[in-house]
């Protein structure tokens, strides 16, 4: 449905390509940021836009629609405009869209992309798409259900659960997924990475030291060179001999790097990229070369099986955490001593474990943990939101326990209890929140959650500890 209205949308756009805005758009040597774009046909939907430099609305260029999982939108656009000045792109960011409803997502994006094309002249075979955590899933499922996205970005987590959202044969698009060596959808992005290229799509993944959270700027900057490169590859952008150079050699020198820091899977990795990225390159027999000894080495086949184990232990973990939450879901929210003391064990073994000197248990320990505290979260918001009160506050219990230093998950606990009516349990759970650093008394004064104890003694007494706020 999305597919054929966008079309339609699209030819009518191309067949009358005339601006219909009367704003006068400015720039800079450096770009143009607004925060806030109304689109002409849906005034209550506005966007964050980035203008390229030196914009002249005569010109065409490409563009990146961007989704952020909490509508900030101007928030991604700090970290892409650096790349998108330099490469010439104009950026869109809702400030309405979130995760949500698949529809709302792609109504959303409609509606963006009809008032860009209103205002501005975009190259249609070069608009691309990009996403954080579920808005990558939201870019990725724009892309495969519509013939006119040249290349995605997908930021940590890979693709929609909706079969029919997901990459199939036939599709084109080019994918560069960026993911955190301690992201909990680390596993995902690398599965969803070999099943692109099973499907012959251009497609690679590149891992920068962090968590569940967007990539830096540089990380950004290197993902939109790769999408200049296959532009240039499929002819939609003039061949630059100089650029594609520097590329190589940049991809390259990583390649032995990594060789040279015994990190032999992400090197293997990096020379596949040179064989895929530069097929016609002069240079590339040497690299082929060395990739094939590489992977003939005993090195190489002890790390990848290594690397083959850890993840087949880590998904095993992930599963059986998944399953205690169910139990907990299922049960009405009830969590027996023994449950918890199973969790506080479980959550104890892996916060030893994220100190680990051993690089790949300390990932996979910290994977699991935001893996564990995303669905604490998520799950216990969704229960807040059906009044389940009891359920969520054993979620967050369970959030406490796997980030004990961590004020947020006892202050929400608090929450839970109050409006459950267990005065006593919030006040615990508060308490042990001011003492980890809560501080905002405007915002505890003014929760209607704490409603009802809000004259009482013990709870002005919190109040007082937290300061002016």
């Amino acid at each position: 449905m999305m597919n054929s209205f966008y079309s339609i949308l699209l030819s009518l756009l191309l067949a009358f390509p005339l601006c219909m805005d009367a704003q006068k758009w400015t720039s800079s040597p450096e770009g143009q940021v607004y925060d806030s774009v109304f689109c002409q046909k849906h005034p209550d939907h506005s966007y964050a836009l980035f203008l390229p430099p030196d914009f002249d609305s005569t010109k065409s260029y490409p563009a990146i629609f961007i989704f952020e999982p909490a509508a900030r939108g101007r928030f991604p656009i700090d970290s892409f405009r650096q790349a998108a000045a330099r490469y010439g792109y104009l950026l869109a960011c809702s400030n309405k869209l979130s995760n949500g409803p698949w529809q709302k997502s792609f109504e959303g994006y409609n509606e963006i992309m009809e008032d860009l094309h209103l205002r501005f002249h975009l190259l249609p075979s070069r608009i691309y798409t990009s996403g954080f955590s579920g808005g990558s899933r939201a870019a990725l499922a724009v892309a495969s259900l519509s013939d006119e996205i040249a290349g995605v970005i997908g930021c940590g987590a890979a693709q929609p659960p909706p079969a029919q959202y997901q990459p199939k044969a036939g599709d084109h698009f080019a994918y560069i997924g960026l993911v955190g060596d301690k992201d909990m959808n680390y596993l995902e992005m690398h599965d969803l990475e070999k099943k692109l290229l099973g499907l012959g799509m251009p497609a690679c993944l590149r891992i920068f030291p962090a968590g569940h959270q967007w990539p830096p700027a540089s990380v950004i900057s290197d993902a939109l060179a790769w999408l200049e490169l296959q532009a240039m590859e499929k002819s939609l952008l003039e061949n630059d001999p100089a650029f594609v150079q520097k590329q190589f050699e940049k991809m390259a020198q990583q390649a032995q790097k990594l060789r040279s820091a015994e990190d032999w899977t992400e090197a293997a990795r990096f020379y596949q990229y040179l064989s895929q990225d530069f097929p016609q390159h002069p240079d590339l027999a040497t690299y082929q070369k060395e990739q094939q000894t590489l992977l003939a080495s005993k090195n190489y086949q002890k790390a990848k099986k290594l690397w083959d184990k850890n993840k087949e232990k880590e998904e095993g973990e992930r599963e059986i955490f998944l399953k205690a939450f169910d139990k907990i879901i299922f049960s009405s929210g009830n969590m027996p001593d023994s449950i918890r003391s199973w969790w506080k064990q479980e959550l104890n073994s892996l916060n030893s474990l994220s100190k680990s000197k051993k690089q790949a248990n300390s990932l996979m320990a910290f994977r699991l943990l935001n893996m564990i505290t995303a669905t604490c979260i998520e799950w216990g918001q969704g229960r807040m939101a059906l009044n389940q009160y009891s359920t969520a506050a054993s979620l967050y219990d369970i959030w406490g326990l796997a980030q004990p230093e961590s004020r947020f998950p006892f202050y929400w606990q608090a929450r839970a209890y109050a409006l459950d009516g267990r005065a006593s349990d919030a006040y615990k759970a508060l308490e042990k929140a001011v003492k980890l650093g809560m501080s905002r008394r405007d915002v505890v004064e003014k929760d209607p959650a704490f409603s009802g104890m809000r004259e009482e003694q013990r709870f002005q007494g919190l109040l007082e500890e937290m300061g002016g706020g």
